[in-house]
């Protein structure tokens, strides 16, 4: 299941008497899509270190002495139960954490964008194919809503909502 356009372009890459000059220029505009990608990601990836492990360390030690900003000095409550070195090591898990979810999630784009991706797993989908995989989702979903009942699911929400404060 690949987009029109995409498919077009296999189509013309695979077929004989294509230009060089309109194949090279589709390549290099091809290759500037991706690596600007490549430097958002990585930008992003150096953004978030230089952030995550140079600026947020003072902020939450000054926040930890009870200087700083406000939502940190509340957020360290506890303060009196655990030392400076324990918050920092949450905040370093989280960070590296999120690092790490950046990266992934821009190998995961790259990988499903490239061309290899659409000729050896995702491949050509003829219509009734797409259509019978629209109809299944369809049915799921349908099952899914029928299951959950949301209509009553809401209702009780709004009555609770609305209780809390009678006695």
């Amino acid at each position: 299941m690949i987009s029109a356009s995409f498919e077009d372009e296999l189509l013309e890459e695979d077929a004989q008497g294509n230009s060089p000059t309109a194949a090279g220029a589709k390549g290099l505009r091809r290759r500037w899509g991706r690596t600007h990608f490549l430097a958002i990601l990585a930008a992003g990836a150096v953004l978030w270190a230089v952030f995550a492990w140079a600026v947020m360390p003072r902020l939450i030690s000054s926040a930890y002495d009870g200087h700083g900003v406000s939502f940190l000095v509340k957020a360290l409550e506890h303060k009196s139960n655990y030392s400076v070195d324990h918050y920092l090591n949450k905040w370093n898990k989280l960070a590296a954490a999120l690092l790490a979810g950046w990266l992934v999630a821009g190998g995961v784009v790259l990988l499903t964008t490239s061309r290899w991706f659409a000729r050896h797993v995702a491949g050509v989908a003829t219509p009734g194919t797409l259509g019978a995989m629209r109809m299944l989702v369809c049915l799921i979903l349908a099952w899914v809503t029928f299951w959950m009942r949301l209509v009553e699911t809401s209702i009780k929400s709004k009555l609770k909502c609305c209780n809390r404060g009678r006695v």
